[in-house]
């Protein structure tokens, strides 16, 4: 305990209807609520467990800070709803961040809070508590992050809000793909006891996808992977799992995986069979999960992740946001910048080394064209 406001426990200590009770409907992330917490501690924490910074009676939390621990000597600390970015600390209201700030600060361990959404409070409060205790790092985030698609009736049909070129290439693609052959696609609210076998399929589409070849695809991260299975079968057992294909001749071609709560459609994963990417699958599996999605009266897509390119053809509204890290005046803390230091160098030097290759192949090709002048 910090102070008499401020307790420091684990996931178990609080139980979920007091976790979920901090944030109200609707909108609220199900990654800030116990049962991704849950999973998280499970697969992505130290021994198991999270670190809660809980500010009032842990009967009726005012806010709650929940954060994996990494191994090692170092132990850092991040915020676990925020991998993707653009999340806030749940809390019922204001006034408790400062108490917030102290609890996290105190614990003395590195915390990386994510893309922290800039607006936030928050942030002050912890460069104020974290005085002559702590450096907090603020980088501004260049791209925003947690894109969002309010829904109404006329989304039923999506092409009725497209820009003239994507609702041109979406019924183009749609009309070559009719013509490879039949064109299906599923809509699943699975229980628990199918989603081992459609994760399966859903995992096969996403390896045939260019994630493959970096290595991000479910297939190479097992960690990654036996979390969305413990949390889909979660979900699933509250009848809010969503899972979606698109098949060519009934073979999987795109997929989605998702939730669905407080009438707001979460996205978690979406993938594609690069085989046939000149005919636009994942843009098509978009485009048909968007109007069955409007047409059952769903308010809000939550797309997630950052704003990326294929993401502003269907919306414009994101958070921005900022990296926030926080490294104690100890030697966790200066392991921890060291550690980012070189990081930081080892990306710098690799970003040169391609540019100067990028150049070298550049002038290598100009030469060619000029002997052959």
């Amino acid at each position: 305990m910090v102070s008499e406001q401020v307790h420091i426990v684990t996931q178990a200590e609080v139980t979920p209807e007091a976790w979920d009770g901090v944030l109200s409907a609707p909108w609220r992330s199900p990654k800030l609520l116990f049962a991704w917490a849950k999973a998280m501690a499970a697969h992505y924490s130290r021994i198991g467990a999270l670190t809660v910074v809980v500010v009032g009676p842990l009967s009726e939390p005012k806010a709650l800070l929940a954060m994996t621990v990494d191994k090692g000597f170092v132990q850092r600390h991040h915020f676990v709803a925020n991998d993707d970015g653009g999340l806030p600390v749940p809390r019922r209201d204001d006034s408790v961040l400062p108490a917030l700030a102290k609890g996290l600060i105190g614990l003395g361990k590195p915390a990386d809070l994510g893309y922290y959404p800039v607006e936030d409070p928050f942030i002050g409060e912890v460069q104020k508590a974290a005085q002559g205790k702590a450096k907090v790092v603020v980088r501004t985030k260049v791209i925003p992050a947690a894109p969002w698609l309010d829904l109404d009736e006329s989304w039923s049909e999506p092409t009725n809000n497209l820009r003239r070129n994507m609702r041109q290439s979406i019924r183009r693609n749609e009309r070559r793909m009719r013509e490879l052959g039949e064109v299906t696609v599923d809509f699943l609210e699975p229980a628990t006891g199918a989603v081992d076998g459609l994760l399966d399929t859903a995992v096969a589409v996403e390896a045939k996808s260019w994630k493959e070849r970096t290595g991000t695809a479910l297939t190479h991260d097992h960690r990654q992977q036996a979390f969305f299975r413990d949390y889909a079968k979660v979900v699933a057992g509250e009848g809010r799992l969503h899972v979606a294909f698109l098949r060519l001749d009934g073979k999987a071609i795109a997929m989605s995986i998702g939730e669905i709560r407080d009438n707001v459609f979460w996205a978690y994963k979406i993938g594609y069979d690069e085989a046939v990417a000149k005919y636009g699958p994942g843009a098509l599996m978009q485009y048909y999960l968007i109007g069955h999605l409007a047409g059952r009266g769903i308010q809000r897509i939550e797309m997630q992740g950052h704003l990326l390119e294929y993401k502003k053809n269907w919306t414009d509204k994101a958070i921005d946001t900022v990296a926030v890290r926080i490294y104690p005046y100890n030697p966790r803390g200066v392991a921890a910048m060291g550690y980012d230091a070189m990081r930081q160098f080892a990306k710098r030097r690799e970003a040169r080394q391609e540019a100067a290759a990028r150049a070298s192949k550049s002038a290598a090709a100009k030469a060619d064209a000029d002997r052959d002048a």
